[in-house]
């Protein structure tokens, strides 16, 4: 996949994942993305790197100013929405098999005013699991 008149941006990607237990797992990533805004929608494409597990997966942002669209696709597929307050079902195809999960929405924030800045909180059950993970991504443009 590919934006069309796009710019590209350095960010730093942090995600925070919290399970049933309360355990804590924390990823930082610097890498260079794809920018690019129409009217109404915003995109944010970028290649996942070894920290995640997902090497060399492929992940696409759109938000429309109110629901998050992630599309991931390379050794993991997977579409899943985050919408503040509401519930969203998805399958996460993968190289050990399909897994069916639910996330719900916490807050969103999407700014690119100077400095592109987004955050997002989501809860993230799979269906064979009895517990779920809270999850918080925070993906900041770097300083020049």
């Amino acid at each position: 996949m590919e934006l069309k008149n796009s710019e590209k941006r350095q960010v730093k990607i942090t995600s925070k994942v919290t399970d049933a237990e309360g355990q804590v797992t924390e990823l930082i990533q610097l890498t260079e993305a794809t920018y690019k805004r129409t009217e109404g929608k915003a995109f944010l494409l970028y290649t996942e790197g070894e920290i995640s597990g997902m090497e060399e997966t492929k992940t696409l942002l759109s938000y429309d100013g109110q629901i998050l669209s992630i599309k991931r696709y390379g050794e993991v597929n997977t579409t899943f929405l985050i919408e503040p307050d509401q519930s969203h079902e998805s399958t996460y195809h993968t190289p050990y098999g399909n897994f069916f999960m639910t996330t719900t929405g916490g807050p969103i924030s999407w700014q690119d005013d100077d400095r592109l800045e987004i955050f997002m909180d989501y809860d993230l059950q799979f269906e064979s699991d009895a517990g779920y993970s809270q999850v918080s991504v925070s993906i900041i443009e770097a300083e020049d």
